[in-house]
């Protein structure tokens, strides 16, 4: 059986112990608006399609994800996953995420808007990413703020982006280590794919 509901105004803090903060299962039409969580040591946000029926559908607004503490980022968790999505037809908007490697990972189609992921220490800004994208996703005004990588798309379906942003603030990627890259697309991508990426 689907459930069929939402959550609002949700504080979680995974204390540097919690493996997941909000995991989500065996949902439709379901709503979340107005989530904050941080220091998880896997993901702050996981919705997949495992279960007894799989999640589609969710509508979600205002959600703010931190790895760590945001004023000085302490306790961040190296592996840390901002958003793991591996469910269909959900709308994203208005999310900020901040200090993590990977910010948000796509594995299914889903639409997004106005999101920003950023950095501003070294150690999360090398080899950080903004989306990784296995799947079809449809995203406008997205905003990477100083991370080395804004897509690294690797699945089959399309992406198209309207406005992306990609910026580097030099007050704090000072790495020697990587040079900013902001799209990575594999080779088996590019074959599949063509003409199907929009920016």
């Amino acid at each position: 059986m689907r459930v069929f509901g939402y959550i609002k105004n949700l504080r979680f803090d995974g204390n540097g112990n919690s493996l997941i903060g909000l995991y989500v299962q065996d949902t439709s039409q379901f709503e979340l608006d107005n989530i904050i969580g941080c220091s998880c040591i896997d993901r702050e946000y996981l919705i997949d399609k495992k279960g007894k029926t799989g999640s589609a559908v969710v509508l979600a607004n205002n959600m703010r994800f931190t790895n760590g503490y945001e004023y000085g980022l302490n306790n961040c968790k190296e592996n840390s996953v901002a958003m793991y999505i591996d469910s269909p037809d959900s709308h994203y908007e208005n999310v900020v995420t901040l200090g993590y490697k990977d910010h948000i990972i796509l594995n299914s189609l889903n639409f997004m808007n106005k999101i920003h992921s950023w950095n501003y220490k070294e150690d999360t800004i090398n080899e950080s990413c903004m989306f990784k994208i296995g799947a079809q996703a449809v995203l406008t005004d997205v905003y990477s703020d100083t991370l080395q990588t804004m897509f690294d798309i690797t699945g089959t379906g399309s992406v198209d982006c309207v406005n992306p942003i990609f910026f580097l603030n030099g007050d704090f990627y000072k790495t020697t280590h990587n040079k900013p890259t902001p799209i990575i697309v594999s080779d088996d991508f590019v074959k599949k794919m063509k003409n199907n990426i929009v920016f």
